[in-house]
């Protein structure tokens, strides 16, 4: 009959068919089967069930493979029901799964399983004939990078306030802010001082944060005491830690009984990176009773250096402010702070927590990671040094030419860049101190650009002065750059904010590959020892 299909006449060859298809059959069953066998990630088909209002209520194991228990903790799920495993079991789980087998519709999302413990990465996918109500799961369990995020979204947030706090009290609240995301009721602040030049080093409470008891701050440890707990973690620079009764020195790898004073208040001491500016420690007390986790511990030994070098950092700023004799030093103070060293303090806290966060890194990345910290550490050190050395009067006492010679000579040192300095001022030339000082940072900032960012070989300074304007010219013969462009970079800015702050003019010129001159006029008479 046309268009009827065509009929086999060989029963062999229809055998050999069906063989053949059984065994491809069979071969694809034992791939799969190997597959679900061998995965890392769990797998399970589940069943959903519906209520009569059509919500998804439940939930049956009908398969899982060998993984599913490493990766759930659940034993012999197979046949049996969520509710009955975990009867808190969030609701989310219900509402996606019922939404898939519903319409076929695949998903991929991350959720919380807060029964069971995990936090897992789920591909979920409808599995067989629609009404089935079947649902195939391949999951993973990310709870370790969840918590990293976690302790690295505190880490951020706490590092960035203590990088802009610019005071004791405003450290301490940001300290207390991460204390508490980390589970800590109270804490003190204690580092290490001396009553006076021939008495022994001791540790006193500067601060403290929570809901602590009464502190005394009025007490003192000797540094030397054999049995305080707080007196040898500081002179052994290790963190200690405290559980239920029993001390953990993490360098001598083993356990010792509560022999020490000062256990029955503390969980952990976490001593500062011991410097010759400050030494101390934080002392920890938690909610309850736990086992931190590695991740945990980290992440509070970094949060307690962050807090010792924001500690010293206002330290400094608090002397530099009482050293000052007038207004420009306190803005110098700020300059740094909001400048400079605030840049490498951030670099310092981001490049530190990167190690300890991201432990899963490669080797050469964490070394590269060591470096950098070494090598910003070392920029701070070299900013700390300076500060010291810093001296009003020594600016304001010295002849302006030898100060502009001074800062030619650091110029070639540094970058090997000529400089040719013509003067025409009466000898010994010196400006009242707060224009003298203003001049001298402009000089100063102008030849800082001038290494960084202008590729020069030769710069000439010309310094003028008629009884009624002192005049300053600095060019270079470098690339130069496009005022209407960069105008608000290179710390233009801060240069027109400091001459304007002692009445001069700013003026700067320049064309790409024709150099740069920056012009200063000062209003000065000798006479009225003020602006003309």
């Amino acid at each position: 009959m046309a268009g009827a299909p065509e009929q086999s006449t060989n029963p062999m060859a229809d055998t050999e068919y069906l063989n053949q298809s059984e065994e491809a059959l069979g071969l694809a069953e034992l791939l799969y089967r190997t597959l679900f066998n061998s995965i890392d990630e769990g797998f399970c088909i589940i069943e959903v069930r519906f209520n009569q209002d059509g919500k998804a209520v439940d939930y049956r194991f009908l398969e899982v493979n060998p993984a599913f228990e490493r990766q759930t903790g659940i034993k012999n799920a197979t046949g049996r029901w969520m509710r009955e495993i975990a009867p808190q079991h969030e609701e989310h789980w219900f509402e996606i799964y019922g939404e898939i087998a519903r319409t076929g519709e695949s998903r991929r999302f991350e959720n919380p399983a807060k029964e069971l413990g995990y936090y897992y990465d789920v591909y979920a996918f409808r599995y067989g004939n629609p009404g089935e109500n079947k649902v195939a799961l391949l999951f993973k369990d990310i709870s370790e990078r969840k918590k990293y995020e976690h302790y690295s979204r505190i880490l951020y947030q706490v590092t960035s306030e203590l990088s802009a706090a610019i005071s004791q009290d405003q450290l301490v609240r940001a300290l207390h802010k991460g204390m508490r995301a980390m589970g800590v009721q109270y804490g003190v602040i204690a580092v290490v001082s001396e009553e006076d030049q021939d008495s022994e080093k001791v540790i006193r409470i500067i601060n403290a944060f929570g809901s602590s008891p009464d502190v005394d701050q009025s007490n003192s440890i000797p540094l030397n005491h054999p049995k305080h707990l707080l007196a040898y973690a500081i002179r052994e620079n290790k963190p200690l830690w405290l559980s239920r009764g029993e001390v953990v020195i993490e360098h001598e790898n083993h356990s010792t009984n509560a022999t020490y004073e000062g256990i029955d208040t503390t969980d952990a001491i976490l001593p500062f990176a011991r410097t010759r500016l400050l030494s101390g420690a934080l002392v920890l007390k938690f909610d309850a009773p736990r086992n931190l986790h590695q991740v945990e511990r980290d992440t509070l030994l970094i949060l307690a250096e962050n807090f010792s070098q924001a500690l010293r950092r206002t330290q400094l700023n608090e002397k530099l402010q009482q050293m000052a004799t007038f207004e420009e030093r306190q803005r110098l103070s700020r300059d740094l702070h909001d400048s400079v060293q605030q840049l490498l303090f951030a670099s310092i806290n981001l490049a530190s927590a990167l190690p300890k966060l991201w432990s899963m890194n490669t080797e050469k990345a964490q070394k590269s990671t060591l470096e950098l910290i070494d090598l910003n550490k070392a920029a701070l050190a070299e900013i700390h040094t300076l500060l010291y050395e810093l001296r009003p009067d020594s600016i304001t006492q010295t002849p302006f030419v030898t100060l502009l010679n001074n800062l030619g000579f650091s110029l070639k040192g540094h970058k090997f860049i000529n400089m040719s300095l013509r003067c025409d001022v009466p000898q010994g030339f010196i400006l009242p101190p707060e224009m003298q000082v203003a001049m001298y940072r402009i000089a100063q900032e102008v030849l800082n650009n001038v290494a960084k960012h202008s590729n020069a070989t030769q710069v000439e300074i010309d310094c003028t002065y008629d009884e009624r304007v002192f005049r300053l010219v600095i060019q270079d013969n470098g690339q130069g750059f496009d005022t209407s462009v960069a105008y608000a970079g290179l710390g233009l800015k801060t240069l027109r904010e400091r001459a304007v702050s002692v009445g001069a003019s700013l003026k700067v010129e320049s064309e790409i590959d024709a150099g740069t001159t920056v012009s200063i006029a000062l209003p000065y008479s000798r006479e009225s020892s003020g602006p003309a």
